[in-house]
């Protein structure tokens, strides 16, 4: 297969990054983007992890190019309170490990020294949590709600992630990055409806309309309502849960996580900052999650507003129960004015399909599968789905053969699969009990369990060929990740020291780690480390955009 021409059909955030994506990095690549003027947004993903820095430096972008439009914050952890038990709060930070002195490896030690320093290592943050241990300084940054790029082995590139209000990113990406191609005749912007299509026929018989590649889309325009054929070598489906094209053509459906996820609704929210003193005070370097009695709350500060949602499971409450405590949550924890403030109801369809790539239709976004809110997964399956594709085509300037697209299925599966049982972990580890809802996720849920191992070996020939191909690495669970709410979760190691001969060893590692973590702290604690809302003041949006915005 020799791609020189795509076709993208669908706009909203996944459809703009694949497209600013392909332009910027596949530079032989053609682009069409079709686009619905009646499709409308789902308006949440407004918060990442780490993995969206690779897709922001693979495109050159800096942050005061973007951030400003969008509304960005900065998100240096994610915090959970209420999951391990009522009244427990845990962090998980991002990044890489701080502390390079010493051998100390991970979360054995911590358990150790937790077990020799008893009243120094804690599971929660008052003392010396896990999170504290292997990720000090954004754990410390979290804590006290500061931002900096100028401490130790802390990396902005990498060690922290963002709050974005996603459908204004890619209305950037739209402006700034597709459009000017279309003045070198690379981008094309098409508005209108898919009406239908034109399939391969191959010599010699009729095969199935799903087993026929797409080679051209008869396309409604929006302005003088004449049918167009949009032709390519490629088309990507950006449509969302509609699932146009892979779905819809070519019949692979999602298989649902109902066994391990039992989430299936979601309420949502923009809240405005009262005044100026409160914007500062919740403009929050993390975000927020909260269990509730049917599922739980986020809250997401950007720099105009506040997003807050209920993620919840209509197996087990009622819309207008669900809705009641949602509204509660947002009269007691935001002021919010409920006259004032429009919640929405959203679906969610969760699960992900067998292949993310058919014949010459590749899914992208939600069209390929989607977890739930829960650890900013709803970007996870467009921005590392855009970079294997992207990765794919470069190799040998277009030409893929069946081999390459079928590692790119079982890659996209491995990671979708594996981040799906990591969510799950967050309710199969807590020990609450305290109502139906959470003795089902935390007593009945089936997990894969080869899911939680760190080690999992895959076949050796897929091995092999990841190695040759270098499709991306997600062939095990996020393992730091499980080791953070695994901590949180109150969860224990066996019952012996893991790794040192002597208790002398580990007294030194302990004593070394202690009077670093004092070092982070204070430094921290000084007024040479700015607070996040003056950080973004100084860096990003500047003295001239600080008022707050008439909504």
């Amino acid at each position: 297969m020799q791609v020189n021409n795509v076709v993208i059909v669908g706009g909203g955030t996944s459809g703009w990054m694949t497209c600013a994506a392909l332009l910027k990095l596949c530079p032989w690549v053609n682009v069409v983007l079709v686009e619905s003027a009646k499709s409308k947004p789902v308006g949440v993903g407004e918060s990442t992890l780490g993995h969206f820095n690779k897709y922001l430096r693979a495109l050159d972008l800096e942050d005061s190019d973007w951030m400003p439009y969008c509304n960005a914050t900065y998100k240096n952890s994610i915090q959970f309170t209420d999951f391990a038990d009522i009244g427990k709060t845990f962090q998980y930070p991002f990044g890489e490990y701080n502390f390079h002195q010493g051998n100390i490896n991970g979360i054995e030690d911590w358990f150790d020294l937790k077990k020799k320093y008893p009243e120094e290592f804690t599971n929660d943050d008052e003392g010396i949590s896990f999170a504290k241990y292997w990720n000090t300084v954004n754990t410390e940054l979290a804590l006290k709600n500061k931002e900096s790029d100028a401490f130790g082995d802390f990396n902005p590139d990498s060690d922290r992630a963002y709050h974005l209000d996603a459908e204004k990113f890619g209305e950037w990406l739209k402006v700034n990055i597709c459009q000017p191609w279309s003045e070198v005749d690379r981008f094309t912007h098409v508005i209108g409806d898919v009406r239908g299509m034109v399939k391969d026929v191959k010599r010699g018989g009729s095969p199935a309309a799903s087993n026929r590649e797409i080679k051209q889309l008869a396309v409604r325009l929006s302005d003088d309502k004449k049918t167009v054929g949009v032709q390519g070598d490629i088309f990507i489906d950006c449509t969302g849960f509609k699932a146009a094209l892979i779905e819809g053509i070519h019949n692979i459906n999602l298989k649902p996580f109902k066994d391990i996820l039992a989430n299936d609704k979601a309420f949502f929210a923009r809240v405005p900052y009262n005044n100026q003193e409160e914007r500062e005070k919740l403009m929050h370097n993390v975000t927020d999650c909260t269990a509730a009695e049917n599922g739980w709350m986020w809250n997401i500060p950007l720099w105009n507003r506040i997003g807050v949602g209920y993620c919840w499971s209509s197996r087990f409450a009622l819309e207008t129960e669900t809705r009641a405590e949602f509204e509660r949550y947002l009269e007691e924890e935001f002021g919010a004015d409920l006259e004032e403030v429009e919640i929405k109801l959203i679906d969610i369809k969760h699960g992900y399909r067998e292949k993310a790539w058919e014949l010459n239709c590749v899914a992208i976004g939600m069209s390929y599968g989607f977890i739930e809110p829960l650890e900013s997964t709803g970007l996870l399956t467009t921005h590392e789905n855009i970079l294997r594709l992207v990765d794919v085509l470069n190799r040998r300037e277009g030409y893929v053969s069946g081999i390459e697209r079928q590692w790119f299925n079982y890659a996209a599966q491995r990671e979708v699969i594996g981040f799906s049982h990591f969510v799950a972990m967050h309710y199969a580890l807590s020990k609450r009990t305290d109502n139906p809802y959470w003795r089902h996720a935390s007593q009945r849920c089936e997990y894969m369990l080869e899911q939680f191992d760190g080690n999992i070996k895959v076949n050796d020939e897929y091995e092999r060929m990841g190695d040759i191909l270098d499709l991306g690495r997600p062939l095990r669970a996020n393992v730091a990740g499980m080791n953070f709410i695994a901590a949180g979760m109150g969860l224990k190691l066996g019952t012996r020291f893991n790794g040192y001969g002597n208790v002398d060893e580990l007294t030194h590692i302990g004593n070394e780690r202690l009077d670093y973590i004092k070092e982070v702290e204070e430094f921290i604690k000084s007024d040479e480390v700015l607070t996040h809302y003056e950080f973004l003041k100084q860096k990003i949006y500047g003295e001239d955009n600080v008022q707050l915005p008439e909504e």
